[in-house]
């Protein structure tokens, strides 16, 4: 029995499995003809079999999605783990930089990353000075503004509560500590 077994791992092997994913999850039918001439010509640039079955496997000759078993027995594999390669190196194909962007109409740009910056009040009081570390914040409640770069209560009275809500790692409880800390030090978020 014939063991296969990838030269590619981490870093590369995560690119062929979002690779897979975009294939799999994209609808080729609703493309425009600009990018399917691009999968076409990126397909080309494979070995015939690999083109085949990625052709069979995700809909591109006649827009039938297929199983990667049903797929492989089209271009005559017969045993899963043949299948299971055959799919592994024809996207393994596909991560070369020239094919890549190619194809990078597969792949939504990433969400832009939720970054919160204070605005700077015109007076400052001495409770706006203190630091969230001298308060007693909870930790999740700590670690959550200080990984948006808020470091003192004039930072967090600068944003709204709406704000507030929006950082990762803020629920209802931590939001109710944050609004008492900062009543507590006559302080009120911004917008109210």
């Amino acid at each position: 029995m014939r063991v296969f077994r990838t030269k590619h791992v981490g870093r590369a092997k995560g690119y062929a499995l979002l690779l897979q994913k975009a294939f799999s999850s994209y609808n080729f039918g609703e493309c425009s003809p600009e990018e399917m001439r691009q999968v076409d010509q990126v397909l080309a640039l494979l070995p015939n079999r690999d083109e085949r079955y990625l052709r069979e496997r995700f809909g591109l000759s006649d827009g039938n999605i297929r199983s990667q078993r049903r797929a492989a027995l089209l271009v005559g594999v017969r045993s899963k783990q043949q299948a299971a390669h055959l799919e592994e190196r024809a996207i393994n194909e596909l991560r070369h930089p020239s094919r890549r962007r190619k194809l990078v109409f597969l792949f939504p740009p990433p969400p832009p990353p939720v970054r919160i910056t204070p605005q700077i009040p015109t007076q400052s009081s001495p409770a706006e000075k203190v630091l969230i570390g001298d308060v007693g914040f909870s930790s999740r409640a700590y670690n959550a503004l200080t990984g948006q770069g808020l470091r003192t209560l004039g930072d967090i009275a600068a944003i709204t509560e709406k704000e507030l809500r929006r950082i990762p790692g803020i629920g209802k409880k931590s939001l109710t500590e944050i609004l008492e800390v900062l009543k507590e030090h006559g302080l009120a978020p911004c917008g109210e």
